[in-house]
This record gives structure tokens, sequence and C-alpha cells, in this order.
């Protein structure tokens, strides 16, 4: 009995190794950092959003909100947003992440609107977040939260 050894049994092997393989590793890797790049958005926004309601809400001036009039004054909302953000991020006065911080990269504060009669406040920030796709290989995209903490009551009470 003779055997006949086929030349060509290793190729496909050899093919699935070097070119299928690493395509599906990059697309792996693309799949985890977009994943990663819309959990940290979730998490801003609902940062943003927890920090903007609270320095409203330390910003109303309670005489005016009895008489369901709301007031701020913009600096004050100001100030407190900026304070909020801080401890809510983690961030120092500089807004740079501190150890433990949701960020990577320093926060950006694009554009605080202040309304302050009827209350509205506009926060618009953003940050930077590296997608690596291989090692050493990574986009650096900007990340976006945007808020509007507004007083919407029109019936008087």
């Amino acid at each position: 009995m003779s055997y006949r050894k086929n030349k060509n049994s290793g190729d496909i092997y050899l093919f699935l190794l070097v070119v299928v393989v690493p395509i599906l590793l990059i697309f792996a890797s693309l799949i985890s950092g977009a994943y990663n790049f819309y959990q940290l958005k979730s998490q801003m926004q609902n940062i943003l959003d927890t920090s903007v309601t609270s320095a409203v809400s330390d910003a109303m001036n309670d005489n005016y909100r009895q008489e369901y009039k709301g007031t701020i004054n913009p600096d004050y909302v100001k100030e407190k947003v900026y304070s909020y953000l801080e401890q809510n991020f983690n961030l120092d006065t500089t807004l740079t992440p501190k150890k433990g911080s949701v960020l990577e990269n320093p926060l950006i504060v694009d554009n605080i609107s202040v309304q302050s009669s009827p209350p509205k406040v506009e926060v618009e920030i953003s940050s930077v977040r590296t997608v690596t796709i291989w090692q050493g290989l990574g986009i650096s995209l900007p990340v976006p939260a945007k808020t509007v903490v507004q007083n919407i009551r029109t019936d008087g009470k």
C-alpha cells in the first residue's frame, strides 16, 4: 500500500493563521473599544445630569420658589456646576482626572449657558477617549455630553 501525501494540505491552516485570525482579533478589539466608548459616554451623561441638576437645585432662591417663579444667580450656578463636576467626576481644580476617575483625559467644558428667569442651564462637556485597536495603535475620539435643566412648570404649582 502506498500513501500519497498531499503537498498542499497545510496551506489552508497557514491561510487561516496568517489572514483570518488577525482580522478576527482586530474586529473583536474594535467592538470592545466601541463598547468602552459608549459606556463612557453614558457615564459622562449621567454624571453631568446629576451635577447640573444639583447645582440648579442649590442655586434656586427659596423665596421665589415658594411663589412658583424660580430665579437663579448665573455666577453662583456656574460656580456650583464646576464644583459638582469636580466632585462627581473625581477631578482636581484644573478638571484633570484624579486616581479613580471615570475619565482618562481632562474634562473640557465647552459651554455653560445660564438664564436666570425662568431658570434654564445648558452645559456641554467633552473629553477624549483612546480606543486601542492593537498594541500601540489607537484612535483618540472626543466623547461629548450635553444637558439642559430648566423650569418647565406653567401651571403655577
